[in-house]
């Protein structure tokens, strides 16, 4: 669906530039693809990574493999969203209106939403759930340290809380739309698939080239990323609930730097 977008867009951009809205209609008809739940899609391979490493970590196999499996589809349920609806922009359940009226339009605004937005946090909990029954202490435990599995548990617990962020974003009592929340929850989902992705790099490095990687430098390399991530994401958090707007928030301060720098 994407590529399918991004040829209709190309082929528009070289010929009259009238069907999408020119260069600023890119975005509005490319930009659904990073927009929460859509964004979960991209940390589906850093989730398998760490229940791939969980049991060569700790020397066992997985129990409940079908539970796992399960997990990772209910994650693959955003995708829906992209297909169907995009995303639920608000959950409107403010207000002291009770009638039966109101009360079945609040249920039937929430309903779509849980299953696009919570359903994928069920599975990721259904995944962690597997993954500590495979790390539970017991008799044959086999304990091999790897510090891919320690990219891959940062990357999984950064993704979790974005995805978290995004059930509260929908929320209009907390007036968090329009706000610079919603870009930290996405910077939560890719930063914690991109560590999912250098866990995955750093475990298939001897197979893939035939060298490892120093431990004593990768797990410093982890540390800086959770930190990175956090940083990047967490003030947003709380600018949001602060009510910075998203995209905004410094345009009136570059023009005015551009305007000292021109001498105008």
């Amino acid at each position: 669906m994407f590529v399918g977008t991004l040829a209709y867009l190309f082929l528009d951009h070289r010929n009259a530039r009238t069907g999408f809205g020119g260069n600023e209609g890119i975005f509005v008809w490319t930009g659904w693809f990073v927009t929460q739940p859509l964004s979960f899609l991209f940390a589906i391979p850093a989730i398998g990574m760490l229940a791939e490493l969980a049991p060569i970590v700790f020397g066992r196999r997985t129990p409940t493999r079908g539970v796992l499996f399960s997990g990772l589809a209910l994650i693959g349920v955003a995708a829906l969203a992209g297909v169907t609806q995009q995303n639920i922009q608000n959950l409107p359940w403010s207000g002291s209106d009770l009638s039966v009226d109101d009360l079945e339009t609040k249920v039937r605004d929430l309903v779509p939403f849980l299953l696009f937005n919570a359903l994928p946090v069920l599975g990721m909990l259904l995944v962690l759930l597997v993954v500590l029954q495979t790390a539970r202490p017991g008799e044959g435990t086999r304990f091999a340290f790897s510090p891919a599995i320690l990219f891959a548990f940062f990357g999984f617990g950064m993704v979790l809380v974005g995805m978290l962020g995004n059930l509260l974003h929908a929320a209009d009592d907390l007036d968090l739309q329009g706000t610079v929340f919603n870009e930290a929850t996405l910077i939560y989902v890719v930063y914690g698939a991109v560590l999912g992705a250098m866990g995955a790099t750093i475990h298939w490095a001897p197979k893939l080239w035939g060298a490892t990687f120093n431990s004593g430098k990768v797990l410093p390399l982890a540390l800086l990323g959770l930190t990175g991530t956090i940083l990047a994401a967490f003030p947003m958090y709380i600018a949001g609930f602060l009510d910075q707007p998203a995209g905004i928030a410094y345009l009136d301060d570059h023009r005015l730097l551009l305007a000292a720098c021109l001498g105008i």
